[in-house]
């Protein structure tokens, strides 16, 4: 009996870390000094989930998007590490800081083991072709700097354009159509 339950054992853990091991974890820095402000959304702290009215505290605060997508889908957790009290939200879709309740789905300010400086949601479960957002910033104005945030899951994290970045994209390609049109026209006249 002792000798199966050594073997059991070992499997249950051999399965725990053969489980580990297929996690892929993907980590990125950021700076929220001197970024754009918005007026954060406010979120319930036993639960995680946004609350129906903006922060009274959270006005003016700094803050960096984060879009990506999932290769795999599964459940994600996503940890902060901050060197100010930071903030961390989640958002499915899209992410405007004009309106900051809009697509939002999570937030969490204080992680409840780590406390001050470390902001964690977990067990969020993703799809693939879906955009999301992780929005890291302060607690109130006063609070801004740098950050690590990770993202482990089944599957990569697969960073995607800043939303500036796919307007940019977006002009330049219709500038481009543009320019092509004209030059065939003006070919044809010849």
């Amino acid at each position: 009996m002792l000798k199966s339950m050594k073997k059991l054992t070992l499997a249950v853990v051999f399965l725990s870390l053969s489980s580990l091991a297929q996690a892929a974890t993907f980590t990125y820095t950021g700076d929220t000094t001197g970024g754009p402000t918005f007026t954060r959304p406010s979120a319930d702290p036993d639960t995680a989930a946004i609350l129906p009215a903006l922060s009274g505290l959270g006005r003016n605060d700094r803050f960096q998007s984060f879009v990506f997508t999932v290769d795999t889908p599964g459940v994600y957790n996503f940890t902060s590490a901050q060197t100010f009290d930071g903030y961390l939200f989640f958002y499915q879709n899209s992410f405007s800081p004009t309106s900051p309740l809009t697509n939002a789905l999570l937030g969490n300010d204080d992680d409840a083991t780590l406390g001050i400086g470390f902001s964690s949601l977990s067990g969020i479960n993703l799809t693939t072709n879906t955009s999301y957002i992780l929005v890291t910033t302060g607690f109130d104005f006063s609070e801004f700097g740098t950050f690590t945030n990770t993202i482990v899951g089944p599957g990569n994290a697969v960073p995607g354009p800043e939303p500036s970045t796919t307007l940019g994209l977006l002009m330049l390609g219709v500038w481009g159509g543009g320019t092509r049109l004209k030059a065939l026209r003006l070919k044809r006249k010849a």
